[in-house]
Order: C-alpha cells, then sequence, then structure tokens
C-alpha cells in the first residue's frame, strides 16, 4: 500500500526519483495504452494483452466500483501499476492526476479539505471555486474544489502526490489531466491578475516535474528519465503530451508534426478508433504514421475498459506485429495527399481532404495461433444471432461453420458466429452476449475461450 498522504511533503525538499524512460522502436508500430478498470483489478488474461505495450497509463477511475477493496484512488492506481510492472519491469508506467480537479475519491482530497487557505478562490467573492467532472464518477451536484497552483504549498504538495510512486519503482511518470491553460473554464472565476498567476503556477508545477523527470521544459523529450505528459503541444512546461481523441484529420496531424518538430514525446490516443478492432484504426494509424517520429506513440480504447473483449481491442495484431523499420524520409504531401515509405517495404498515404488512409504492407497478416478443439463445440442449427454484428467492411466467406467460428476465434472482439448455409457461405462475427433466434439456413455458436486466451 501507498505511504500515509499525510506523510507526504509539503515544503520543497529534493527527491531522487527513480524513473525509466519508455522504450521506442520503429520495429513494429509504438503503441501505448491509457485506461482503467472500474470492476477492480484487470484479470491474468487482461494483463496479457496489457503487457505488449511499452507505455501503459492506469486512469484515476481504477477500482471505483470495487466495493471489496476499500482503498483510495492512489492504493489502486499503484497497485494495478504493480501489477504491469511485475509482468514486465521495462514497462513505462503512468499514474494519472488531474491538475486542476480535487477528486473526491483520492486521499489527496482528505487532505486537501484541511487547508483552505490552498483552495483556488473566486477573486470577487472569496468564495471557494467548483467546478464539475465528469459523470461516470458521481461528482458532488456543487462541484469540486481546484488546486490552487499559485501558492507553493499546492505545487509541492501536487508534485509529492506524482512522485511518491517513484520511490517504490512502481511509477515512471504522471499523466497530468487539465494542465493546459484555461480547462474547466476557472479563468470565468478570476480577475485577470488572480486568473494569470494561477495559470503561471501550473506551468511551474509541470516544468518542475519535468525536471525531476530528468528533462528541460520546452526541449527536445529525448534524454528524460521519466515523464510527465502534459494536453497540447503548445504547452508550456512540459516535453510531452497527448493528442486526446486523435482523429484522421489535418487539424491533429499537424498537432502531431508539430509536437514531433519540437522533439517532444507525443501520444496520440484515437479514442473510439478501437471499436471494432484493426478495420477501424486504418484512417487514424495511418495518419498517426505519416506524422509520427522518434518518441510518439499510437493508443486507442475508451478510458474506462472493464470487460477482456474492451483490453482485447485495443491491441491489433495484424498491424502491431507487423514489421515497420524507421521512416526513410519526412512524409511528402502533393495533391492534398501525404505519402510516406518505411524501412520495411511499407508504404503510407494519407488524403487530408476525405481524411482516409491506406496502409500498404510490406508482410501478410501475421499468422494466428492455432485454434483449440475445444472453442468451435457450440454449433447450433437452424438458430442465428442478433446481439451486436462487427463482420468486417466487405463481409466474409468460410467454407463451414467449423471455419467460421475459426475465424472468429482469432479475431479480436468476436465471441460468437453464424455461418450462412444458403449457399452464400456468408460468415458473420457478433460480439458481447449472444442473443440467439430461430433462423433457417443458418448455423451459430459461442466460440468457447480457454482461460489463458492468447491474441
Amino acid at each position: 500500500m501507498a505511504p500515509s498522504i499525510v506523510a507526504l511533503l509539503l515544503v520543497r525538499l529534493p527527491w531522487n526519483v527513480v524513473a525509466i524512460a519508455p522504450r521506442f522502436s520503429w520495429d513494429t508500430v509504438p503503441a501505448f495504452f491509457h485506461s482503467c478498470n472500474l470492476t477492480g483489478p484487470w484479470s491474468s488474461e487482461a494483463l496479457d494483452i496489457i503487457q505488449k505495450f511499452p507505455m501503459v497509463t492506469v486512469e484515476k477511475g481504477q477500482g471505483y466500483n470495487d466495493t471489496s477493496d476499500k482503498g483510495m484512488a492512489e492504493e489502486k492506481i499503484l497497485a494495478q501499476l504493480a501489477a504491469v510492472k511485475k509482468r514486465d519491469p521495462t514497462i513505462a508506467t503512468i499514474f494519472y492526476m488531474n491538475a486542476v480537479l480535487d477528486w473526491y475519491f483520492y486521499n489527496m482530497h482528505t487532505e486537501y479539505l484541511k487547508h483552505p487557505d490552498w483552495w483556488l478562490r473566486n477573486s470577487s467573492t472569496d468564495e471557494p471555486v467548483l467546478v464539475p467532472g465528469a459523470s461516470n464518477f458521481n461528482p458532488p451536484p456543487e462541484g469540486m474544489l481546484v488546486f490552487d497552483h499559485s501558492k507553493p504549498e499546492v505545487r509541492d504538495f501536487w508534485i509529492s502526490v506524482c512522485l511518491d510512486g517513484t520511490k517504490a519503482g512502481l511509477v515512471d511518470g504522471c499523466f497530468s489531466d487539465s494542465s493546459q491553460v484555461g480547462s474547466h473554464g476557472t479563468n470565468k472565476s478570476l480577475d485577470e491578475s488572480d486568473s494569470e498567476a494561477f495559470e503561471l503556477g501550473k506551468i511551474e508545477t509541470m516544468a518542475e516535474l519535468t525536471r525531476h523527470f530528468g528533462g528541460k521544459p520546452g526541449k527536445p523529450w529525448k534524454g528524460s528519465t521519466g515523464v510527465l505528459i502534459g494536453k497540447k503541444d503548445n504547452q508550456e512546461g512540459i516535453n510531452a503530451f497527448q493528442i486526446e481523441q486523435f482523429h484522421a484529420d489535418k487539424k491533429d496531424l499537424k498537432a502531431l508534426m508539430r509536437g514531433v518538430e519540437q522533439g517532444y514525446l507525443v501520444q496520440a490516443h484515437a479514442g473510439a478508433a478501437y471499436k471494432c478492432g484493426c478495420p477501424c484504426m486504418t484512417d487514424t494509424l495511418a495518419a498517426f504514421l505519416i506524422g509520427a517520429g522518434e518518441y510518439s506513440y499510437y493508443g486507442t480504447g475508451g478510458w474506462i475498459a472493464e470487460s477482456l473483449v474492451d483490453v482485447e481491442l485495443q491491441w491489433c495484431r495484424d498491424y502491431f506485429e507487423r514489421p515497420l523499420g524507421a521512416p526513410l524520409a519526412l512524409a511528402v504531401k502533393q495533391d492534398g495527399v501525404w505519402r510516406r515509405s518505411f524501412a520495411s517495404g511499407t508504404n503510407v498515404s494519407f488524403d487530408e481532404t476525405s481524411n482516409k488512409g491506406i496502409i500498404e504492407w510490406s508482410t501478410p497478416v501475421p499468422a494466428p495461433p492455432p485454434v483449440p478443439p475445444s472453442a468451435c463445440t457450440d454449433a447450433r442449427e437452424g438458430v442465428s444471432i442478433h446481439s451486436k454484428d462487427i463482420t468486417p467492411d466487405g463481409g466474409l466467406k468460410a467454407k463451414n461453420a467449423a471455419t467460421c467460428c475459426e475465424l472468429c476465434y482469432n479475431t479480436i472482439g468476436c465471441s460468437s458466429y453464424v455461418w450462412y448455409t444458403d449457399g452464400s457461405k456468408a460468415c458473420h462475427f457478433h460480439t458481447g452476449e449472444a442473443e440467439f433466434e430461430s433462423r433457417h439456413n443458418r448455423i451459430s455458436g459461442v466460440v468457447q475461450r480457454s482461460a489463458s486466451i492468447i491474441v
């Protein structure tokens, strides 16, 4: 368990930060993972997948709905990061924090309540500034307190919580949500002088942490021994940031390119691009590969990944396990289409008008793992499935129901299948709990996955 928050440093003292830099290689697509499990620790099967990523961030909601664990957010996040480190100590682990919101389920909140003089206050009324947060976590209807970074004591307090996990070798960096200028509209409650002091204080907090992790604010990230992840490419005090909800469009591609030009570590988080697995990632991954530089990482997925399928969908074997190789040069644009080639022979193009990308891989799709005989024992004749269809665009065909089931088994997110006996040999994939219905010319079943799922 993490040390008591009460014992954390409240004055400026030197920290012996022990952290590692994220691994980076062009051998394959450089990827990262960022999520949490509301229901508690991830299963061994989920960790089998998560450990494939060289950089892992655990979000604030880790274990939020786990009533059997009375610990606060810090303990739950650190416990999950410890489980990741146990799998592979070379994975860079990132601790989630919010630079503005005093979330009530953190130990930080308990300590923060004891120091009313630390609270950000309205310039006119001197009342505490209260701001709303994500509804997933039932924030107080009146809003939450704000960390007033204009105060040195608050900066030291916030920094100490980030660095506390590094002492045990569990944390290699912190994700600083809301650290960009103007987040959560705090300026609406402050006059010009107080707003400037607050924002400058945030910058100083981020800058000091960047220095603690061996970096120089505003300078290239290379050579750092850990990472403080900010939110914007033009944000001061940082040398790393995440493009949240990275879209396959000109705006986000330019943000990525600006970060690379500055030598920053950049996470391109493509959000819902994971919904149907690899096919949904193509456009955002193509845009990423056009703009990526050294220490650029691609990720997808929701901030919450409760089920094994939620985790499985974030690792695309078809894309992440193919040879890539270093880029041969910067991308070149002609007639609105960007093009770039990589050492493996892979060629990428991205049309910034249609926002569509094409990845011409130099090697075929990696061979799927063998399907165990027990996986396809469920075959129901005259039955179809009504639950969510995730069949790739263009459809699939299989020579028989068993082959259709095997294709489903080796498709991330596919939990059941339907094979058409009407002569079309169509094969459909479904996810989620199967909803069966009677239907002629169909054979369907639920894929039986073993305890140790290989993806």
